[in-house]
């Protein structure tokens, strides 16, 4: 028997090499047990931003997204939503406040819903539809600092809206 082979056996024999082989054994599942982990998280993070983002995709710009860019979009068969987002002054009587403001077309949300409520930090209920033309849901937060409820008035610049619901 040639020499290596018989220090193998006599490692065996003696228990070192049958620890090392358990801790291989072990630091191969934990490293690949964590790989899967973060596979799983990352699609699920995925999912969760598509959501959040009411979405899968989203082009963001300071200008109007131009008319190709639609067209291009309708053929190919996409569905298409518009979001446009400003800060502006709301106002409630005597009361304002500076809010940010969200206008959506019909078609948003393409993924996810909103949650809305009727009551003032209430739990919310899904509801998939953007609120009608005249119509708007604040949020809770600031409906209480503007001291307003549901069927209540607001003006945002020179268009008064109906308050609808609370964006919970």
């Amino acid at each position: 028997m040639n020499f290596a082979l018989r220090l193998l056996l006599r490692d065996l024999r003696s228990g070192d090499i049958l620890t090392l082989i358990i801790a291989l054994i072990i630091s191969v599942g934990t490293v690949t047990s964590i790989g899967l982990f973060i596979d799983r998280l990352q699609l699920s993070f995925e999912q969760e931003s598509a959501s959040l983002l009411a979405a899968d995709r989203l082009i963001r710009s300071d200008d109007e997204i131009p008319q190709t860019w639609h067209d291009k979009a309708t053929a190919l068969s996409l569905q298409q939503a518009e979001n446009t987002s400003f800060s502006t002054m709301i106002f409630a009587g005597d009361n304002l406040q500076l809010s940010q403001l969200s206008a959506v077309t019909d078609s948003y949300p393409l993924k996810g819903s909103y949650l809305v409520d009727d009551t003032l930090f209430g739990i919310g209920q899904p509801f998939s539809q953007p609120p009608k033309k005249g119509e708007v849901w604040l949020s809770s937060r600031l409906a209480s600092l503007l001291h307003v409820n549901i069927g209540d008035k607001v003006e945002v610049g020179e268009t008064t809206l109906t308050i609808a619901k609370y964006l919970v």
